[in-house]
């Protein structure tokens, strides 16, 4: 889970006077622990709030979905959007909540250690995070080339196109700081919700 809050000062138009009101962002999402010390794979769009930019953003989006009535910050005009930036500021500091539930139900705080960022819904869309842990269980990371055909499999990210990258357990090591683990699939992906 990653979230954040803060508050913004804003006017509803031009002649009227400031208000305050406080806001939340956040995603939750599933992932895997692929590494006994603590390493989780995860969607990055999970952890945007985590972030400041991606937290900033999603408190603006909130924002003007509220101001606005509409309950999709895409439906609502770029003017609106533009003239609401122009109008609203985020007072003070930001409070993030950074945490990964375990099954166990246990809640830990993580770091962020690896993304692949989405391009426009296109692309990589994995994250990496480490908690404190040792010798936690971990899934089972397939190799390409031992699978088989309609061998159940999960894949991590938004495969939407021929050229989604995912994880691969060729490069995970029992190093502190694992490099970036890819597969190319060449199988059929159906597009679904990742939470």
């Amino acid at each position: 889970m990653a979230a954040c809050y803060g508050t913004y000062s804003y006017s509803r138009n031009e002649y009227s006077g400031n208000n305050e009101i406080s806001l939340v962002a956040g995603e939750v999402g599933t992932g895997y622990i692929v590494g006994s010390n603590g390493y989780v794979v995860t969607n990055y769009h999970v952890l945007l709030p985590a972030e400041e930019a991606g937290c900033k953003e999603q408190l603006f989006q909130r924002l003007v979905e509220l101001v606005t009535g509409q309950p999709n910050f895409d439906s609502v005009s770029q003017e609106t959007k533009r003239s609401l930036r122009n109008r609203s500021q985020l007072k003070g500091n930001v409070e993030y909540i950074n945490r990964v539930v375990l099954s166990t139900g246990a809640s830990l705080p993580f770091e962020i250690k690896q993304t692949g960022t989405p391009e426009g819904g296109r692309g990589d869309d994995v994250a990496i995070v480490k908690i404190g842990v040792k010798n936690a269980p971990t899934i089972k990371l397939g190799s390409f080339g031992a699978t088989t055909p309609q061998e159940p499999a999960a894949t991590i990210g938004y495969p939407i196109d021929p050229s989604f990258r995912s994880l691969s357990s060729s490069s995970l090591s029992d190093s502190s700081s694992p490099s970036f683990w890819r597969i190319f699939p060449s199988a059929n992906h159906w597009e679904g919700p990742s939470r």
